[in-house]
């Protein structure tokens, strides 16, 4: 939302909001103010009354001894560069140290407490609704800053090279660990939100850059540069030669998005829905107490020869859309890639969320709508395979080669939705 063309700059954001994205974030740091400007235009042309808008406040070394009025200054200017009156939130842009460092950008605590005073002004006056916090620095000071200031939210490091925010560190990890900062926020009731998902890119498997995107970026809790972060993602290259995902950017979104960890299913009640031959069940169903396995085919009997030598895997043949579960019995809920080709997409969520426990944790995968060629092609073998004996089908679905399956996989992913489904 800098270099950009406007047109193109038009048609991405009309994209994301069609497809269901509702969040925008920008700064005054970027492009000097030009993403605000353009941000606030593109959304405006396009009516997006609805769209949530975060921009982020920075103190440069000189402003360090007027932080008050600095800021005060700087929210007036990103509402008014966004054709605002208000803004839903704000975040600092600042690094956090246990001491104050101006010449590195780096906040003391002390310093955050007259920023925060500022934020919770401006709050009270309509210009912003929340605030958050740059969880970037020193750890200690980062935890100590969420106890202390409780913000909305808080930015973290968070992707497959440094994934510490939410999971244990393993020994000898050569990056930066923070302390598993996903967690404890979410103990104290403060949002996170990942940056960093693709690593600067380095996550693509390629240190090219766009010819619009910035030329030169450092590296933030990994390597030294971003060529030696790109040497590092040959390690998850079985992601994608084994089928997982159908390219690394995928498999670096998806991750990030999800934020299970082993831990997380430990003594949890999980459904996977849609499960198919169980490849998935098995690795869920090594961390968690109990595990039910829902598919409307026979590949049931391929799920259960995968994981017999696990007694808490157990496999139900039904309907997803009218599943032969108790209500609330679940944790975990999980359905990738499944819901969307039933007839009622909405009312498999509802029916998914009707046996999800309170409090308990739904993920859905959903995909793209294919290419409408590939929508006619595969309307048309699935009327063919609709005729074909049922064994005959079930025997090839379990080999992988029915060709509805493979046009579905061109369409590409989407989104996976992580939500509290249900109120505690």
């Amino acid at each position: 939302m800098v270099r950009g063309e406007h047109h193109d700059m038009l048609r991405s954001v009309d994209y994301a909001l069609e497809s269901g994205i509702n969040y925008f974030d920008t700064a005054r740091m970027y492009g000097d103010g030009l993403s605000e400007v353009h941000t606030g235009a593109v959304l405006r042309e396009l009516q997006a009354k609805d769209a949530l808008i975060g921009t982020k406040v920075r103190l440069s070394v000189d402003e360090f001894d007027d932080i008050e009025r600095t800021i005060e200054r700087q929210i007036d200017n990103s509402l008014r560069r966004l054709g605002r009156d208000s803004v839903d939130i704000v975040y600092t842009h600042n690094s956090i140290g246990l001491d104050r460092n101006p010449q590195d950008g780096r906040l003391s605590l002390d310093d955050l407490e007259r920023v925060v005073g500022v934020f919770r002004n401006a709050v009270e006056s309509g210009k912003i609704r929340y605030w958050g916090l740059n969880g970037l620095g020193d750890t200690e000071a980062i935890h100590s800053a969420v106890e202390r200031f409780s913000p909305s939210a808080i930015h973290t490091c968070y992707n497959m090279l440094n994934p510490t925010s939410s999971y244990p560190t393993p020994s000898g990890f050569p990056f930066q660990d923070y302390g598993r900062l996903m967690k404890k926020s979410a103990e104290l009731g403060v949002g996170t939100v990942a940056i960093r998902v693709l690593a600067a890119g380095a996550l693509s498997g390629t240190s090219a850059r766009h010819p619009i995107a910035a030329q030169s970026v450092a590296p933030i809790a990994t390597g030294q540069t971003l060529e030696e972060d790109v040497a590092r993602t040959g390690a998850f290259d079985f992601l994608v030669v084994d089928g997982f995902a159908d390219s690394l950017v995928e498999a670096a979104i998806r991750f990030a998005i999800s934020d299970q960890t082993p831990d997380s299913l430990r003594e949890k009640t999980v459904l996977d829905a849609g499960c198919g031959g169980g490849r998935v069940s098995r690795v869920m169903g090594q961390h968690c107490r109990r595990l039910i396995g829902l598919d409307y085919t026979i590949a049931v009997d391929r799920a259960r020869a995968h994981t017999r030598d696990l007694s808490q895997c157990e496999f139900i043949q039904g309907d997803v859309l009218h599943p032969p579960l108790a209500t609330e019995a679940f944790d975990f809920v999980w359905s990738h890639g499944v819901l969307h080709h039933t007839s009622d997409t909405h009312a498999g969520m509802r029916a998914l969320s009707d046996v999800l426990k309170p409090g308990g944790v739904l993920q859905i995968v959903l995909f793209l709508k294919a290419w409408a060629p590939l929508r006619v092609t595969d309307a048309a073998i699935r009327a063919i395979i609709s005729l074909l004996p049922f064994a005959a089908t079930e025997k090839s679905m379990l080999r992988g080669k029915t060709a509805s399956s493979s046009c579905f996989m061109t369409s590409g992913f989407l989104s996976l939705l992580s939500t509290r489904a249900r109120p505690r």
